[in-house]
């Protein structure tokens, strides 16, 4: 069984057409007529018109593929987006209605030449000059994006830092529709082995794990607002939407956490 397979078995993911996804090579493959280079922790790399640099292993391809299958996904908000390769891949691999990426960083020039004379950039809004953590600014441009149309997927590859990323959970989890899924990129990064050395640049951050201990424990206590969490791996998390969230609302995840009165330390 391909890796494709088990995870739409893992999943539960329902039969559905496949995206027109050729791999070149290990490392490269072709999409609806666009080439991707996928690459892990090369930040020199650059799009061009001819390459789109995807900064993520082939293994998070396929559960992408799966994962836009399984949630029939047709709105997606994506946080982080490099390049500009998961933007487009996932727009489109999934054949989006809408992708809105947001990033912190400045427009990229090949991307917005892509998106103007590829057909997928009918389906893609790009938001640059914003922190995830920038709030009123997310939740507007969200609002003025999508309107009243909840999101099937939203997509955290941004700063990986705990109050950041928890920043922008809570602000924007109200707006996925209940089954739909929330991905964080790389949570367990305070735990990699190569990450111990005590000079380490974050150091000093606060793990993002915390936040997956959090919402765990909401779970635990009947947060209806949090269907299920899957730790798909050290470096990918999904979190399904439930029920009893208004469309849009914000919410304070230590609210919703029963805890006899005692404190998270956080790590």
């Amino acid at each position: 069984m391909g890796i494709l397979q088990t995870l739409r078995t893992a999943f539960g993911a329902k039969p559905g057409p496949q995206a027109s996804l050729k791999w070149l090579s290990n490392d490269r493959f072709r999409l609806d007529g666009l080439e991707f280079h996928t690459t892990i922790g090369d930040y020199d790399k650059r799009t061009t018109q001819q390459e789109i640099v995807l900064l993520k292993p082939r293994a998070f391809v396929d559960t992408y593929l799966s994962l836009l299958e399984r949630v029939q996904a047709k709105n997606v908000l994506e946080f982080g987006i490099w390049q500009g390769g998961s933007a487009l891949f996932l727009a489109a691999a999934g054949k989006l209605d809408r992708l809105v990426g947001i990033d912190i960083g400045e427009p990229l020039p090949a991307v917005q030449s892509i998106l103007a004379n590829h057909p997928v950039g009918r389906s893609v809004r790009l938001h640059f000059n914003t922190s995830q953590d920038d709030i009123p600014r997310v939740r507007s441009i969200v609002e003025s994006e999508f309107g009243a149309t909840p999101l099937d997927m939203i997509v955290d590859d941004a700063s990986h830092f705990y109050a950041e990323t928890r920043a922008s959970f809570q602000a924007t989890f109200g707006y996925l529709r209940p089954g739909g899924v929330y991905v964080i990129e790389d949570w367990g990064w305070a735990h990699w082995p190569e990450w111990q050395d005590p000079n380490h640049i974050w150091r000093e951050r606060e793990a993002l794990s915390n936040l997956l201990f959090e919402i765990t424990m909401a779970i635990g206590s009947k947060a209806r607002q949090i269907a299920k969490i899957e730790i798909l791996s050290g470096a990918m998390v999904v979190i399904t939407r439930g029920h009893g969230l208004a469309h849009g609302a914000p919410f304070d995840l230590s609210q919703q956490i029963l805890a006899r009165g005692r404190q998270l330390n956080r790590i």
